[in-house]
């Protein structure tokens, strides 16, 4: 071969390796851009900063709801009067209603305002950046990229493979639950999780198995218009480690903490234009039934649970206190601080006064008796005269 025939062939293929680093160059580019598009959008702090404020605007207002309407239900806002039967509501609970409506109102706003200022626009345009980087530029993180020009054979055949970062790995699924998760089905507190949300509020401080029957119940009724299940929270654990009566935790729900992040007009525990005395009346029968129950708290629990220590047995040898008899009553005659002698002040000194009869009670007399026996009456005759003292009985009768 001729040597211009080698400068020509020399040259089309450095044109062709001039085109592909070109190339290269564009895309270098394209990626450049795409890193720069989102770093923008994470360098927008006021929008985010806004929207931060908004949300914990959201957090406060929502605490403040639910506070109102555990007010309300203390007071005994919920009871409905039929007509002059039962007592009516406090005077303050329209006003508290009101307050509920208002904040109710207020945090809808409050809601609609976050995904005007930060929603789903700026998630859509981040994710989609995100893909086309990902699709076209060797799946580099943006913010990564080496800050030097590429050579190059690194143009022609890529970047080393020191140079490409490693993808992050994926959070590990959850594992099974542990045993403290288990123990929490047996007792707790129990939450009533509204399903659509993921919102909850509390039904007992403390309950057993045997009373989550009625917890279920009672968070049904107090949350009529949304579907909802009552879960179990540890002693000393925070609300994601609760778990259904099933044993499924809170955090398996699609919807779980939900409400944080968004408002959905239509999750809802009462329907439009119903109060909440209404939307809570089956509660209030369901409260009702339980205004007998004995509260026990977790302490009492174990307490009760504890066996009791045994009395402990008599000393052997002891002795039985004997019965003390009663003292019998004595006679008239034998009375302490009488003189039998006074008793017959007529009889001569030294002879022995009559014996008083015995106070014996007598029986009761049959039906058709008189009260009075008639062996008790003194025998008829004349009265027997004593003579007086120191004068002989045989001076009498002459």
């Amino acid at each position: 071969m001729k040597p211009i025939t080698r400068m020509a062939s020399l040259a089309a293929a450095l044109l062709c390796v001039l085109a592909m680093a070109g190339s290269a160059d564009a895309q270098q580019t394209y990626c450049d851009r795409l890193r720069a598009d989102l770093a923008a959008l994470d360098r927008s702090a006021g929008a985010a900063g806004q929207r931060q404020a908004i949300v914990e605007q959201i957090q406060r207002q929502r605490g403040e709801l639910n506070r109102t309407i555990a007010y309300a239900r203390s007071i005994g806002c919920q009871r409905q009067r039929f007509l002059i039967f039962g007592d009516p509501p406090p005077p303050e609970c329209p006003s508290v209603e009101a307050k509920i409506n208002s904040l109710e109102a207020g945090l809808a706003q409050l809601d609609a305002q976050s995904q005007r200022v930060g929603g789903g626009s700026l998630e859509a345009q981040r994710a989609s950046l995100s893909a086309a980087y990902e699709a076209n530029c060797r799946g580099a993180q943006p913010g990564i990229a080496s800050s030097r020009q590429p050579g190059l054979f690194e143009r022609l055949f890529g970047s080393p493979v020191d140079d490409v970062p490693a993808m992050p790995e994926d959070e590990a699924p959850q594992g099974p639950l542990d045993g403290g998760q288990q123990a929490a089905v047996n007792s707790g507190k129990t939450l009533c999780v509204r399903k659509c949300d993921g919102f909850y509020f509390p039904i007992s401080q403390f309950a057993s198995r045997g009373r989550f029957e009625t917890d279920a119940s009672l968070c049904q009724a107090s949350c009529p218009n949304a579907e909802v299940e009552l879960y179990v929270q540890p002693s000393g654990r925070e609300a994601d480690a609760a778990v259904s009566l099933a044993g499924s935790p809170y955090t398996a729900l699609p919807n779980a903490f939900k409400y944080r992040k968004s408002f959905d007009p239509t999750c809802a525990c009462r329907k439009d234009g119903q109060s909440w005395v209404e939307a809570l009346a089956n509660a209030e029968k369901i409260i009702g039934s339980r205004a007998g129950d004995v509260t026990v708290t977790e302490q009492q629990s174990q307490d009760m649970a504890r066996p009791k220590e045994p009395a402990p047995p008599p000393l052997r040898g002891a002795a039985a206190p004997k019965p003390t008899a009663a003292p019998r009553p004595s006679s008239v005659a034998g009375a302490p601080g009488v003189d039998p002698s006074t008793l017959n002040p007529g009889a001569p000194a030294g002879q022995p006064a009559p014996q008083a009869p015995s106070r014996r009670a007598a029986p009761p007399p049959a039906a058709g008796q008189s009260g009075v026996r008639s062996d008790a009456l003194p025998p008829l005759g004349p009265p027997i005269t004593l003579p007086p003292a120191g004068v002989p009985r045989g001076a009498l009768q002459n």
